[in-house]
Order: C-alpha cells, then structure tokens, then sequence
C-alpha cells in the first residue's frame, strides 16, 4: 500500500504531468514515421541524476500507455524504480526522481534517495 500511495502521491506533485504549461521542463520525442519512438524528460537536474546513475543524455520516460512520457521508461533503465508504470513492493525513490521534483521546482534533499541501480 505504502508504495501505491507514495507512486500516486508523486503523480500529484507533477512526475508525469510535466508536458503541461510552458514553465515546466518539457519531454523530448524522437518520432519516426509519426510515431513516437523514445521520449526522455529534459529536467537538468533529472538528467545529471540519470547520468550520475550510468544514463546517457536525458532520464528516458515510457512510450505508450497509460499515457506517454507520465512514468520512467522500464526498457531505459530505470527498472524497479518507484515512478515506473508497475509499483512492486520493493520499487525505490531514486535520486532521478527527486531530481525531476527539483526541475519542478520543489525543494528536495537529494541526499533522501533510497539506494538505486539501473537496471
């Protein structure tokens, strides 16, 4: 239960609703013949907490259901992650995802992350 709420608790601060309104860090897409193939979140601070995780360029946000870019992208990395699309009992509260609540422009102590590997 603690997991769920906390997953959806992070969807009311703004994980996944990002794309909305010109002040936020947007979502890139790089489509091809119309389709969007990979989207990642711009946030800088998402994205030195993704390189610093072994990433590459941006945080990698799913493709597809249950809406595009609104959770991380399993098939990028981030793979037990607590803003994945599957909350699991044991999903963690990367240092990517308290990151991206930075971007939003909430203060976060970074330093509050539980362990996270990429997977």
């Amino acid at each position: 239960l603690y997991h769920g709420l906390a997953h959806e608790i992070g969807h009311g601060l703004g994980i996944g609703g990002w794309t909305y309104g010109a002040a936020r860090p947007m979502i890139v897409a790089d489509t091809a013949n119309g389709t969007i193939n990979v989207t990642a979140f711009t946030g800088p601070q998402a994205a030195a907490a993704w390189q610093g995780l072994g990433g590459s360029g941006y945080a990698p946000t799913q493709v597809g259901q249950p809406g595009p870019a609104s959770h991380w992208s399993r098939a990028g990395g981030l793979c037990g992650e607590l803003m994945e699309p599957t909350v699991r009992l044991h999903s963690r509260l990367s240092v990517v995802t308290l990151a991206a609540l930075a971007d939003l422009g909430w203060t976060v102590r970074l330093d509050r992350a539980e362990p996270y590997a990429r997977s």
